[in-house]
């Protein structure tokens, strides 16, 4: 009983960093390139696709959970904005 009294006690192990996930350059659809900002989306056609602002305007969905995400690229990283 003492022993599981102090492994309870004891710190718990330290969450793993995630990586930050490489931003997509260019558009699926119109391939264009990805500059600031990028939906990485369902489209009306039902496949998801990483699409420039243009294209989610026409092809895409809403945002949100099951729809779609906005990312800003910073770095060449996707940093998660909206949805």
């Amino acid at each position: 009983m003492g022993s599981t009294f102090t492994a309870m006690q004891a710190d718990p192990p330290a969450k793993k960093q995630r990586k930050p996930r490489t931003a997509p350059t260019r558009c699926d659809l119109c391939r264009a390139k990805l500059l600031s900002y990028f939906v990485d989306g369902k489209t009306r056609f039902g496949m998801w696709a990483n699409l420039c602002v243009s294209c989610h305007d026409v092809y895409g969905l809403k945002l949100g959970t099951g729809r779609g995400q906005l990312y800003e690229i910073v770095d060449g990283h996707r940093v998660k904005v909206w949805g």
